[in-house]
């Protein structure tokens, strides 16, 4: 489960950065990717919640954080297992 929140979180931060990437180019709008479908999308978007660009990449940041924390706790525990030690 925490390997999928892993992969749910990269995807929360490349949504992230692409978006922040479509905001900051939204006055001069120079760049090829403020002209897809995407860019209209994300402004759309966030104009409806001016917080999304923020709950991606936080969100996506602290899903990768939680994850790696969990998954390091499992397999310490796994590893004290295997070896007979009792957790103190």
């Amino acid at each position: 489960m925490y390997r999928l929140l892993i992969v749910v979180g990269f995807i929360g931060i490349v949504l992230g950065a692409c978006g922040l990437a479509v905001l900051i180019d939204v006055e001069n709008k120079r760049y090829w990717y403020s002209h897809t479908r995407f860019a209209e999308m994300w402004m759309m978007l966030t104009e409806k919640n001016a917080m999304t660009t923020n709950i991606c990449l936080n969100g996506g940041i602290m899903a990768i954080i939680i994850s790696f924390l969990r998954l390091q706790a499992h397999g310490a525990a796994k590893a004290m297992v295997k070896s007979g030690k009792k957790s103190s």
